[in-house]
């Protein structure tokens, strides 16, 4: 069913005012950073948020926030000054319960890439993978290639592929007309081993702790449980920009319409018309509610009935059943579950 875009109710972050957080302290309810995170992830009552470097002496970092207790700071090598050639980033991040892990970029004609994981009781990073390809000052992308991290609950997940080589340089098999130029496709669950391998096997882009979702580079989708058997398909979703899920309910955002899936059906139950404006990002979805970032205001939408609620000031937001996370700037805040109100 699809129906119109229904008037915001503002909770403007007034409601976490009201739980005690005032901008730029630290509290239960906030924690002020060294920076501007540019990505946060939430798995229950844990958020991980990973940080720029600023080139001048402070490194890129991830750190970890219970709310009412210290943070977790774990260091990277990345972004700590300017010898990085420009490469040098944290592209990737995932929780899964109590372990975070991010991947790290590096080098110089090469693009080194390096997966590791962490929990606030073991802060000191551990390696997961390293691999190596042409993309670097070089602008060879052929080789080894990692990346697409997913992680809830006890699943931590990523995409390992190799590229072909076009110019002959060695990092791969040569390109031959009539073959992919993705080849060794692996869907690797961290502490796991391989959990699915071929065309199949990226890229993956959510999960919900027991399953995992892959969307293929023809925009279609399929479905893992944890063990790597396939449990759905879906034919490519015209426009299709982002998709998340969690159990069976499946949500699309392909232009202005949100829709809801119901699987294995293969159409939607109902959808959603987004109002005229800024591009709106699919972000989370947890117990029947969808979370949109915008231009750094976040808005939730009830999939039961398209009651929305609002947050300014807002951006990477996170929706668990305890509450909801979202960075303010240079502050991570967390509001409690039962302070959200939708209209």
């Amino acid at each position: 069913m699809r129906s119109s875009w229904p008037a915001w109710l503002s909770v403007v972050v007034g409601a976490a005012v009201a739980a005690g957080v005032a901008s730029g302290s630290t509290s239960s309810y906030s924690l002020a950073l060294r920076a501007v995170p540019g990505l946060v992830r939430a798995d229950g009552d844990l958020v991980a948020a990973a940080l720029p470097g600023d080139r001048n002496g402070h490194c890129a970092e991830i750190v970890l926030w219970r709310p009412g207790h210290r943070a977790v700071t774990i260091k990277t090598i990345v972004q700590c000054d300017n010898d990085g050639a420009g490469l040098d980033s944290i592209d990737g991040l995932a929780l899964g319960g109590q372990t975070v892990a991010w991947e790290e970029t590096n080098g110089g004609n090469n693009l080194e890439l390096s997966i590791s994981k962490a929990t606030p009781a073991r802060p000191k990073e551990q390696a997961v993978s390293y691999v190596e390809n042409g993309g670097g000052a070089a602008g060879d992308p052929a080789g080894d290639w990692t990346g697409a991290l997913v992680g809830h609950g006890g699943l931590l997940a990523y995409a390992s592929w190799k590229q072909c080589d076009q110019s002959g340089s060695g990092y791969a098999r040569p390109c031959v007309p009539g073959r992919p130029d993705w080849y060794a496709q692996r869907l690797r669950r961290i502490g796991g081993g391989v959990l699915a391998w071929g065309p199949d096997a990226i890229l993956p882009i959510w999960t919900d702790g027991k399953a995992i979702l892959v969307r293929h580079l023809d925009q279609t989708l399929v479905l893992f449980d944890s063990a790597g058997r396939v449990l759905w398909r879906h034919s490519a979703v015209p426009g299709l920009e982002s998709a998340v899920f969690q159990g069976s309910e499946l949500v699309t955002l392909a232009g202005r319409e949100l829709a809801v899936w119901r699987l294995p059906a293969q159409a939607p139950v109902r959808s959603f018309l987004l109002p005229p404006g800024p591009r709106a990002v699919l972000e989370d979805v947890d117990g029947g509610v969808a979370v949109l970032g915008s231009n750094g205001t976040t808005h939730l939408v009830r999939l039961s009935d398209g009651a929305g609620a609002t947050f300014t000031h807002a951006a990477n937001a996170q929706l668990e059943p305890q509450g909801l996370y979202f960075s303010d700037g240079r502050t991570l805040r967390f509001v409690l579950r039962g302070a959200i109100r939708f209209g």
